[in-house]
Protein backbone atom coordinates (compact mmCIF):
# COMPACT_ATOMS: atom_id res chain seq x y z
CA UNK A 1 0.00 0.00 0.00
CA UNK A 2 1.76 3.15 -0.95
CA UNK A 3 1.03 6.54 1.32
CA UNK A 4 1.54 9.90 1.96
CA UNK A 5 2.92 12.02 4.70
CA UNK A 6 3.63 15.75 5.62
CA UNK A 7 7.49 15.96 6.62
CA UNK A 8 7.98 17.18 9.85
CA UNK A 9 11.61 16.22 10.86
CA UNK A 10 14.63 15.34 9.05
CA UNK A 11 17.03 15.21 11.82
CA UNK A 12 20.33 13.45 13.12
CA UNK A 13 20.45 9.67 13.73
CA UNK A 14 23.90 8.00 14.41
CA UNK A 15 25.66 8.65 10.40
CA UNK A 16 22.35 9.18 8.56
CA UNK A 17 19.14 10.65 9.34
CA UNK A 18 15.40 10.04 11.08
CA UNK A 19 12.44 11.00 8.40
CA UNK A 20 8.78 11.37 10.17
CA UNK A 21 5.62 12.86 9.63
CA UNK A 22 1.96 13.12 10.37
CA UNK A 23 -0.10 11.04 7.41
CA UNK A 24 -2.44 12.93 4.93
CA UNK A 25 -4.86 11.83 2.51
CA UNK A 26 -4.50 12.99 -0.95
CA UNK A 27 -7.04 13.99 -3.69
CA UNK A 28 -6.69 14.52 -7.35
CA UNK A 29 -7.05 18.11 -7.18
CA UNK A 30 -4.13 18.15 -4.57
CA UNK A 31 -5.98 18.59 -1.54
CA UNK A 32 -5.22 16.85 1.76
CA UNK A 33 -6.64 15.49 4.20
CA UNK A 34 -5.03 14.32 7.99
CA UNK A 35 -5.16 11.07 8.46
CA UNK A 36 -5.80 10.52 12.75
CA UNK A 37 -5.90 7.89 15.29
CA UNK A 38 -8.89 6.54 16.96
CA UNK A 39 -7.81 9.24 19.78
CA UNK A 40 -8.15 11.86 17.64
CA UNK A 41 -3.96 12.56 17.44
CA UNK A 42 -2.35 13.19 14.12
CA UNK A 43 -1.17 9.12 12.57
CA UNK A 44 2.38 9.58 12.19
CA UNK A 45 4.97 7.31 10.22
CA UNK A 46 8.47 7.25 10.77
CA UNK A 47 11.04 4.99 7.50
CA UNK A 48 13.06 3.02 8.78
CA UNK A 49 15.82 1.27 6.62
CA UNK A 50 16.29 -2.40 7.08
CA UNK A 51 19.61 -2.58 5.80
CA UNK A 52 21.47 -0.12 8.09
CA UNK A 53 22.57 -0.69 11.49
CA UNK A 54 19.72 1.95 13.78
CA UNK A 55 17.28 2.06 10.98
CA UNK A 56 18.69 5.43 9.83
CA UNK A 57 18.08 6.70 6.30
CA UNK A 58 21.01 7.56 3.97
CA UNK A 59 21.50 10.89 3.38
CA UNK A 60 21.34 10.30 -0.36
CA UNK A 61 17.39 9.23 0.67
CA UNK A 62 17.12 12.31 3.31
CA UNK A 63 18.72 14.97 0.80
CA UNK A 64 15.91 16.22 -1.42
CA UNK A 65 13.07 15.68 1.47
CA UNK A 66 13.02 18.81 3.01
CA UNK A 67 10.14 19.95 6.72
CA UNK A 68 6.79 20.23 5.61
CA UNK A 69 7.45 18.51 1.78
CA UNK A 70 4.73 15.70 0.89
CA UNK A 71 6.72 12.12 0.63
CA UNK A 72 5.15 9.54 -0.75
CA UNK A 73 5.72 5.77 0.14
CA UNK A 74 5.51 2.79 -1.89
CA UNK A 75 4.68 -0.30 -0.75
CA UNK A 76 4.35 0.29 3.15
CA UNK A 77 4.32 -2.63 5.85
CA UNK A 78 4.24 -1.28 9.49
CA UNK A 79 6.75 -2.48 11.66
CA UNK A 80 6.45 -0.84 14.81
CA UNK A 81 9.24 -1.18 17.99
CA UNK A 82 7.52 -0.93 21.57
CA UNK A 83 6.85 2.97 21.58
CA UNK A 84 8.37 3.36 18.12
CA UNK A 85 4.95 2.47 16.77
CA UNK A 86 5.15 4.43 14.08
CA UNK A 87 7.70 3.05 12.24
CA UNK A 88 7.36 1.41 8.83
CA UNK A 89 9.11 -0.44 6.17
CA UNK A 90 8.96 0.94 2.31
CA UNK A 91 10.06 0.35 -1.39
CA UNK A 92 10.61 3.88 -2.14
CA UNK A 93 10.55 7.50 -0.55
CA UNK A 94 9.92 10.52 -2.82
CA UNK A 95 9.02 14.43 -2.44
CA UNK A 96 6.39 14.95 -4.95
CA UNK A 97 5.53 18.69 -3.40
CA UNK A 98 5.15 20.94 -0.15
CA UNK A 99 2.90 22.73 1.81
CA UNK A 100 2.97 26.14 3.39
CA UNK A 101 3.41 26.55 6.60
CA UNK A 102 0.47 28.68 8.26
CA UNK A 103 -0.82 29.08 11.52
CA UNK A 104 -4.21 27.46 10.51
CA UNK A 105 -1.99 24.37 9.00
CA UNK A 106 0.18 24.06 11.73
CA UNK A 107 -2.55 24.09 14.39
CA UNK A 108 -4.32 21.06 12.53
CA UNK A 109 -1.19 18.97 13.24
CA UNK A 110 -0.65 19.43 16.71
CA UNK A 111 -0.90 17.01 19.42
CA UNK A 112 -3.88 18.27 21.67
CA UNK A 113 -4.48 15.30 23.24
CA UNK A 114 -1.62 14.39 25.42
CA UNK A 115 -0.51 16.86 28.44
CA UNK A 116 3.11 15.49 29.31
CA UNK A 117 5.44 15.51 26.82
CA UNK A 118 6.71 11.33 25.84
CA UNK A 119 4.95 9.90 29.58
CA UNK A 120 6.59 12.42 32.13
CA UNK A 121 8.73 16.07 32.68
CA UNK A 122 11.62 14.52 32.38
CA UNK A 123 14.52 15.07 29.53
CA UNK A 124 14.19 11.29 29.25
CA UNK A 125 12.13 8.25 29.86
CA UNK A 126 13.49 4.69 31.43
CA UNK A 127 13.56 1.60 28.97
CA UNK A 128 10.78 0.13 30.81
CA UNK A 129 8.26 3.28 30.04
CA UNK A 130 9.73 3.02 26.43
CA UNK A 131 8.72 -0.62 26.44
CA UNK A 132 5.12 -0.11 27.28
CA UNK A 133 4.78 3.29 25.91
CA UNK A 134 2.23 3.51 22.22
CA UNK A 135 3.52 6.48 20.81
CA UNK A 136 7.22 8.24 20.23
CA UNK A 137 6.50 11.74 18.05
CA UNK A 138 4.13 14.84 18.49
CA UNK A 139 4.13 18.43 17.11
CA UNK A 140 3.43 21.26 19.80
CA UNK A 141 3.61 24.47 19.69
CA UNK A 142 5.12 25.85 23.04
CA UNK A 143 3.96 28.68 25.28
CA UNK A 144 7.94 29.76 25.49
CA UNK A 145 11.08 28.79 24.07
CA UNK A 146 14.63 29.81 25.03
CA UNK A 147 18.19 28.03 23.43
CA UNK A 148 21.31 27.67 25.39
CA UNK A 149 24.52 26.34 23.85
CA UNK A 150 24.98 23.06 24.76
CA UNK A 151 28.52 22.88 27.39
CA UNK A 152 28.91 18.57 26.95
CA UNK A 153 29.41 18.71 23.71
CA UNK A 154 32.84 19.01 21.18
CA UNK A 155 30.92 20.68 17.99
CA UNK A 156 28.42 23.18 18.71
CA UNK A 157 25.30 21.83 19.82
CA UNK A 158 21.92 23.43 21.34
CA UNK A 159 19.63 22.83 23.95
CA UNK A 160 15.73 23.95 23.60
CA UNK A 161 14.38 24.89 27.52
CA UNK A 162 10.36 24.60 26.53
CA UNK A 163 7.33 25.65 28.26
CA UNK A 164 4.09 23.36 27.43
CA UNK A 165 1.36 23.73 29.30
CA UNK A 166 2.73 24.79 32.38
CA UNK A 167 5.49 22.91 32.80
CA UNK A 168 9.03 23.44 31.79
CA UNK A 169 11.33 20.88 29.68
CA UNK A 170 15.07 20.46 28.45
CA UNK A 171 16.21 18.49 25.40
CA UNK A 172 18.82 18.51 22.62
CA UNK A 173 18.28 20.28 19.07
CA UNK A 174 18.70 17.53 16.42
CA UNK A 175 17.51 19.46 13.32
CA UNK A 176 20.55 20.24 11.31
CA UNK A 177 19.21 23.01 9.21
CA UNK A 178 18.08 24.79 12.60
CA UNK A 179 21.62 24.01 14.38
CA UNK A 180 23.46 25.83 11.55
CA UNK A 181 20.83 28.76 11.80
CA UNK A 182 21.60 28.66 15.48
CA UNK A 183 25.61 28.68 15.41
CA UNK A 184 25.40 31.77 12.40
CA UNK A 185 22.82 33.87 14.30
CA UNK A 186 22.32 32.80 17.87
CA UNK A 187 25.96 31.24 19.12
CA UNK A 188 25.32 32.13 22.62
CA UNK A 189 21.64 31.50 22.79
CA UNK A 190 18.77 33.44 23.09
CA UNK A 191 14.68 33.52 22.64
CA UNK A 192 12.66 32.27 19.65
CA UNK A 193 9.55 34.69 20.00
CA UNK A 194 6.99 31.43 17.87
CA UNK A 195 8.00 28.07 16.74
CA UNK A 196 5.98 24.44 16.13
CA UNK A 197 8.65 22.02 17.42
CA UNK A 198 8.17 18.36 16.37
CA UNK A 199 9.59 15.88 18.85
CA UNK A 200 10.43 12.28 19.14
CA UNK A 201 12.03 9.86 21.48
CA UNK A 202 15.86 8.60 20.58
CA UNK A 203 17.83 5.49 20.51
CA UNK A 204 18.21 3.84 23.45
CA UNK A 205 21.40 5.75 25.52
CA UNK A 206 22.71 4.50 29.02
CA UNK A 207 19.62 2.52 29.18
CA UNK A 208 17.35 5.98 28.61
CA UNK A 209 15.45 7.11 25.81
CA UNK A 210 15.70 10.82 25.43
CA UNK A 211 13.34 13.73 24.03
CA UNK A 212 15.05 15.43 21.24
CA UNK A 213 13.50 18.33 18.84
CA UNK A 214 13.96 16.71 15.73
CA UNK A 215 12.08 19.83 13.53
CA UNK A 216 11.52 23.39 14.09
CA UNK A 217 9.20 24.84 12.03
CA UNK A 218 8.55 28.47 11.44
CA UNK A 219 4.82 29.57 10.82
CA UNK A 220 4.63 32.10 7.89
CA UNK A 221 1.31 33.77 6.43
CA UNK A 222 1.16 33.97 2.67
CA UNK A 223 -2.39 36.32 1.89
CA UNK A 224 -2.40 34.09 -1.80
CA UNK A 225 -1.74 30.60 -0.08
CA UNK A 226 -4.64 28.11 -0.49
CA UNK A 227 -5.77 25.81 2.78
CA UNK A 228 -5.11 21.81 2.50
CA UNK A 229 -3.32 22.19 -0.45
CA UNK A 230 0.22 21.84 -1.80
CA UNK A 231 2.35 22.76 -4.64
CA UNK A 232 3.64 19.58 -6.92
CA UNK A 233 7.65 19.82 -7.27
CA UNK A 234 8.78 19.90 -10.75
CA UNK A 235 11.22 17.16 -11.61
CA UNK A 236 14.57 18.95 -12.49
CA UNK A 237 16.34 17.90 -15.71
CA UNK A 238 20.22 17.15 -14.38
CA UNK A 239 23.42 17.65 -16.86
CA UNK A 240 26.78 16.23 -16.44
CA UNK A 241 28.97 19.04 -16.31
CA UNK A 242 32.11 18.02 -15.31
CA UNK A 243 33.68 14.27 -14.16
CA UNK A 244 37.11 14.39 -12.70
CA UNK A 245 39.78 12.37 -10.16
CA UNK A 246 40.04 14.10 -6.99
CA UNK A 247 43.16 16.56 -6.65
CA UNK A 248 46.01 15.80 -4.62
CA UNK A 249 44.68 18.69 -2.23
CA UNK A 250 41.06 17.47 -1.91
CA UNK A 251 42.54 13.61 -0.68
CA UNK A 252 44.92 15.12 1.49
CA UNK A 253 42.06 16.68 3.44
CA UNK A 254 39.87 13.38 3.45
CA UNK A 255 40.32 11.11 6.64
CA UNK A 256 38.52 8.36 6.02
CA UNK A 257 35.80 7.42 3.18
CA UNK A 258 33.52 4.89 3.86
CA UNK A 259 31.00 2.60 1.83
CA UNK A 260 27.13 2.99 2.71
CA UNK A 261 24.74 0.90 1.64
CA UNK A 262 20.92 1.92 1.57
CA UNK A 263 17.56 0.83 0.21
CA UNK A 264 17.19 3.94 -1.81
CA UNK A 265 21.24 3.63 -3.24
CA UNK A 266 24.84 3.88 -1.97
CA UNK A 267 26.80 6.71 -0.52
CA UNK A 268 30.73 7.00 0.76
CA UNK A 269 30.21 8.89 3.87
CA UNK A 270 33.55 11.34 3.78
CA UNK A 271 34.87 12.79 7.15
CA UNK A 272 37.89 15.09 6.74
CA UNK A 273 40.73 16.51 9.02
CA UNK A 274 39.10 19.41 9.86
CA UNK A 275 35.92 17.52 11.22
CA UNK A 276 33.53 18.44 8.33
CA UNK A 277 30.92 15.25 7.40
CA UNK A 278 29.04 14.63 4.07
CA UNK A 279 27.70 11.92 2.07
CA UNK A 280 27.96 11.53 -1.37
CA UNK A 281 25.56 9.71 -3.94
CA UNK A 282 27.87 6.18 -5.24
CA UNK A 283 27.17 5.36 -9.04
CA UNK A 284 27.64 1.79 -10.19
CA UNK A 285 27.24 -1.44 -9.39
CA UNK A 286 29.20 -2.85 -6.76
CA UNK A 287 29.46 -5.56 -3.93
CA UNK A 288 30.86 -4.23 -0.69
CA UNK A 289 29.99 -4.91 2.90
CA UNK A 290 28.61 -1.75 4.68
CA UNK A 291 31.21 0.36 5.86
CA UNK A 292 33.96 -0.34 4.15
CA UNK A 293 36.57 1.92 3.68
CA UNK A 294 37.12 3.47 0.05
CA UNK A 295 40.38 3.78 -1.68
CA UNK A 296 39.81 7.72 -3.73
CA UNK A 297 41.96 6.65 -6.04
CA UNK A 298 38.99 4.43 -7.06
CA UNK A 299 36.23 6.87 -7.89
CA UNK A 300 35.61 9.87 -9.79
CA UNK A 301 33.71 13.03 -8.82
CA UNK A 302 30.95 13.82 -11.26
CA UNK A 303 29.46 17.38 -10.68
CA UNK A 304 25.91 17.72 -12.24
CA UNK A 305 23.79 20.68 -12.99
CA UNK A 306 20.04 21.41 -13.18
CA UNK A 307 18.34 24.07 -15.39
CA UNK A 308 18.74 26.56 -12.71
CA UNK A 309 22.01 26.43 -12.52
CA UNK A 310 22.26 24.59 -9.20
CA UNK A 311 25.18 22.28 -8.94
CA UNK A 312 25.17 18.67 -6.94
CA UNK A 313 28.17 15.86 -6.92
CA UNK A 314 28.32 12.19 -7.01
CA UNK A 315 30.92 9.38 -6.85
CA UNK A 316 31.77 7.36 -9.84
CA UNK A 317 33.57 4.04 -10.39
CA UNK A 318 36.32 4.74 -12.44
Amino acid sequence: MDKHFICLANSLKRGGRCIAGIEVKIDEQGHWEIVRNSNSTPHWIRPIDPCTDFGEISELSAQPIHLLSIVKLTNVNPCPQEAHSEDVFCNSMEPIGDITPTTSILDELIDNVHTEIFYNHGVSISQAEYANGDYSLMLIHPDHISVVPDPLKERAKYRMQITYRGTIYEMSVTDPNYLDYLRENMRDGGYINNAYLCLSLGLEYECRHHKLVTGVVIPHEHINSVPFSFIRRKVSRKTVREVRSLTWKERLSIKSALYIPSYKGCTIYIRKWNGHESFLPLEGEIELKARTKIRLNQVMLVTYEDEEGCTTHAFRWK
